[in-house]
């Protein structure tokens, strides 16, 4: 069938005269023309596909009540593992948290519509978040059965989405922002804006903070910039998703951030980056929530290593990202450190990443 042919016949399907099957059909045929290889077009189109036949599938059922915008979502909490679930339970877990995920987003401000969520990048493009049926499906690949793998052995596996298109200012006055889970006895505590510490918050703009450094060395790091993930082979630039474990409890390893590195490296686990670590925050993990008299269990010593951002110029060898939470402040702080410096309460989180 001819390109014109194709889309014509699309067009004329079914599914073209539902909202969502004209907005999949749109999208996915611009994809198709900006294909440079078959295989890539084909891929395209498998991935259509699945999206069109989900939404000719769906049961013609009123939607439930959507949270309204000003209320505070519940925390969604994560299964204990993966380990022992079937793959439909994982995909059923995967929805959940995926919903829950975005009706948090919503209600601080990082996207305007759980419906359709998008975010604004610093390049001023608007580019849309993956639906849940695209993460499953990416993780069903058989070429990803290692990550699904790697996954099953987190503590309480969280995802986490994030829009790493997003300015890293924006996002940390959102996402450090009052949220009211922060509590005492069951009192809401007013929460402090986000602390910035001596750095450059605007880094990832200006292209001095790099992406996913195999190493941390000023001038063989191997990262990226954020205009370069953003032009880069990830089906939804600007967008990240990562399982996380969501429960840490970091020992005194006496750890540098560049031995975390090589064990990361080496055992299979990706590094995190500060946005992603930042979105830990809205969901109750950096902090110490709590319910009423409970403490919340995760990261006791409310330190995060973020090893996928690094700062080549700072210092002689460059400076690592750490997001914490500071307790006598009440309010998330973006700081660094060298890669070679120890410390004993301080660690990251092991994560796996789709996209």
């Amino acid at each position: 069938m001819r390109p014109n042919e194709f889309e014509s016949a699309l067009k004329k399907s079914p599914a073209y005269a539902t909202d969502e099957g004209k907005s999949i059909i749109d999208d996915h045929l611009r994809r198709i023309g900006e294909a440079e290889t078959v295989d890539e077009k084909k891929r395209v189109i498998d991935e259509m596909t699945g999206r069109l036949r989900a939404v000719l599938d769906a049961p013609d059922t009123p939607e439930p009540p959507e949270t309204p915008p000003g209320t505070l979502p519940n925390i969604v909490r994560s299964p204990e593992s993966y380990a022992d679930m079937t793959p439909e339970q994982i995909k059923e877990d995967i929805e959940r948290q995926y919903n829950g995920r975005l009706a948090t987003m919503r209600y601080f401000g990082i996207i305007d519509d759980a419906d359709n969520p998008e975010a604004e990048c610093i390049d001023n493009v608007r580019r849309r978040a993956p639906t849940h049926e695209e993460i499953w499906q990416e993780l069903s690949r058989s070429e990803n059965s290692a990550k699904m793998e790697a996954i099953k052995t987190l503590k309480s596996p969280k995802m986490i989405i994030t829009p790493i298109g997003m300015p890293l200012s924006t996002l940390a006055d959102k996402a450090g922002s009052q949220n009211g889970r922060l509590r005492v006895g069951g009192e809401v505590l007013e929460q402090n804006p986000v602390y910035r510490g001596d750095w450059d918050i605007n880094s990832d703009v200006t292209g001095k903070m790099k992406y996913f450094p195999s190493e941390y060395e000023r001038d063989n790091h191997g990262g990226k910039t954020k205009q370069e993930l953003l032009t880069g082979d990830s089906p939804f630039p600007g967008w990240q998703v990562v399982f996380v474990d969501g429960e840490q409890e970091v020992k005194d390893r006496d750890q540098t951030a560049t031995d975390f590195l090589d064990e990361w490296n080496t055992k299979g686990y990706d590094a995190l980056t500060t946005e992603e670590v930042m979105m830990l925050h809205p969901e109750g993990v950096v902090a110490p929530f709590g319910d009423e008299n409970e403490a919340h269990p995760h990261n006791r010593a409310n330190w995060e290593w973020a090893l996928g951002s690094y700062i080549p110029e700072m210092g002689e060898k460059g400076a690592v990202r750490l997001v914490s939470w500071v307790v006598d402040g009440r309010r998330l702080r973006l700081i660094w450190d060298r890669p070679d410096d120890r410390a004993g309460n301080l660690g990251p989180r092991r994560a796996v990443r789709v996209f």
